[in-house]
């Protein structure tokens, strides 16, 4: 396996998914603009405490679209000063295969697959980092009752 090629695929794939998760969010809220402009003040009238939720929820979309916007600046710096990097222990940038889960150590993203393999972005600020961080293929940890392997670092 060409494991700067791999990388590559790896970050690639996460970078999408996240990308994806930020378009999907954005679409909920152009939608909910779009619904709201056909709304009339007499439905709203009618509707009552659900134009309150309507508003609540459009909220909370978009302080999650804020949030993964912002964590998307954050990815791009990671790719951007670690793609190329070789790396021989758990630091940001390190896409990490172990016994029982693959990280790529950057942004929370929820999982993703390459070449079959389940990957999971992770934020250094995680827990688990704290464990990890800083080990080398063959080292263990333990987070939560749960052992791992280090196998290989990209």
């Amino acid at each position: 396996m060409d494991r700067s090629a791999f990388k590559k695929k790896v970050i690639a794939a996460a970078n999408e998914h996240h990308k994806e998760m930020v378009a999907n969010l954005k679409q909920e809220i152009n939608d909910g603009i779009e619904d709201e402009r056909h709304m009339t003040e007499e439905h709203h009238a009618s509707q009552g405490s659900n134009k309150e939720t309507t508003l609540e929820l459009s909220e909370r979309i978009v302080e999650q679209y804020n949030f993964a916007a912002e964590h998307q600046v954050i990815l791009d710096k990671v790719i951007e000063s670690h793609q190329d990097e070789a790396q021989d222990a758990i630091g940001p940038g390190a896409v990490v295969l172990t016994n029982n889960k693959n990280f790529f150590i950057s942004i929370a993203i929820e999982d993703f697959f390459v070449d079959g393999k389940d990957f999971v972005g992770l934020s250094p600020k995680a827990p688990i980092y704290v464990a990890m961080e800083g080990k080398k293929a063959g080292d263990s940890f333990s987070f939560r009752n749960m052992d791992y392997t280090v196998e290989d670092i990209f």
